[in-house]
């Protein structure tokens, strides 16, 4: 039996879509009725961050729910396994390995949060927020020491844990998302119609720097375009940014016609670590992508024939100025196919199983 320890998430944005691919994944290697959770409070901010950062418990995690999650473990002794969703969880992993040795523990890489962290402090300048580096280094580093099993979301974040701290990840799975996709839900094309942009993501800084540089170096020397913003939190800049060629939607959990819509999926992002699950969200949609470096990290795909990789104003000006539309359909076939090959949660969820499998009659035995 597996106890699958996470924060409350909304499996529409951000880190949750990848929570929520975590739980089915060990659901479906292990067996629903295998699998136990045991889910923390969600980020709240504030003087809750403060208090985390200097107690040492991230993520949500407090001493009584620490206590309770090892109550739950002294009486359930079938559970063998516990996967933990963040890296940030380091102090709970040692714990858990000091008291039940023979319980093996999965940790997740959303990002090397050392790494993470560190370029946050650099971009947004919020120098009081340095007083929760040590508690993010200590825990990564616990999470390294007392991991039996790392998974990271690409050889990038693999490479840099052994260049800093000599171990290798133990499995990479990509991002991957369920397909919800629909055929009979594309849109036309129309002529005489403004090129719509999209760009889907929650605000935090990588997003909203990125969509800040493109609105003053790409809006103003395109033509023709209306870019929308979806996204929880970016309604709250409405007033900075809402122009004839900018709108922000902000909050919604109704992504999908917002997508079959669009004509271009944006994603200016400079700065991050792991995967950028709305990049493959573009690709399920069948978009056409116009994505950072940073953005297309980790996606093993030719970036020219389902869009191009735009590390510069230019290259977004001279994409979007040339743009033709296809005959049809706001819709490219080829984004769709490299979805279906590699970041379906089909395909990653196969990856995961065979890796449980690969581990021998220790994991059958304890299922």
């Amino acid at each position: 039996m597996l106890l699958f320890v996470a924060q409350e998430y909304n499996s529409y944005f951000g880190g949750g879509v990848i929570t929520h691919r975590n739980l089915l994944m060990c659901q479906h290697a292990f067996g629903t009725e295998n699998v136990k959770t045991f889910m923390l409070p969600s980020r709240r901010g504030g003087i809750h961050t403060l208090l985390e950062f200097s107690t040492g418990y991230l993520m949500g995690l407090t001493k009584q729910l620490k206590d309770n999650l090892l109550e739950l473990l002294y009486r359930n002794k079938e559970i063998k396994f516990v996967f933990l969703d963040y890296s940030l969880h380091g102090r709970l992993a040692q714990i858990i390995k000091l008291k039940f040795p023979d319980i093996q523990i999965i940790i997740f890489f959303h990002n090397i949060e050392i790494k993470y962290f560190t370029l946050y402090l650099k971009t947004s300048k919020k120098l009081h927020h340095i007083i929760g580096l040590p508690s993010i280094i200590l825990n990564e580093k616990k999470s390294i020491k007392y991991a039996n099993h790392i998974i990271t979301l690409n050889s990038r974040d693999s490479d840099y844990l052994y260049n800093h701290f000599g171990r290798k990840a133990d499995l990479i799975l990509a991002t991957s998302i369920e397909d919800t996709f629909k055929k009979e839900k594309l849109v036309p094309v129309l002529k005489e119609q403004k090129i719509s942009l999209l760009f889907v993501g929650s605000r935090f800084f990588p997003n909203e720097q990125g969509l800040e540089w493109f609105i003053k170096n790409v809006i103003p020397n395109v033509s023709n375009v209306h870019l929308k913003i979806v996204g929880n939190g970016f309604e709250a800049l409405k007033t900075k940014w809402n122009s004839n060629s900018v709108e922000v939607i902000g909050s919604s959990s109704q992504l999908d016609n917002y997508y079959y819509e669009a004509d271009l999926v944006i994603a200016p992002i400079f700065v991050g670590s792991g995967m950028k699950t709305k990049t493959a969200e573009a690709l399920m949609y069948g978009k056409t992508i116009l994505a950072t470096t940073e953005a297309f990290e980790g996606y093993n795909i030719d970036k020219s024939l389902i869009g191009k990789e735009c590390n510069s104003a230019n290259d977004y000006i001279e994409f979007i100025n040339t743009y033709q539309p296809p005959a049809t359909y706001k819709f490219n076939s080829v984004s769709r196919s490299f979805f279906n090959n590699l970041y379906s949660f089909e395909i990653v969820k196969r990856q995961f199983e065979n890796y449980i499998l690969s581990l021998g009659d220790f994991i059958q035995q304890n299922k």
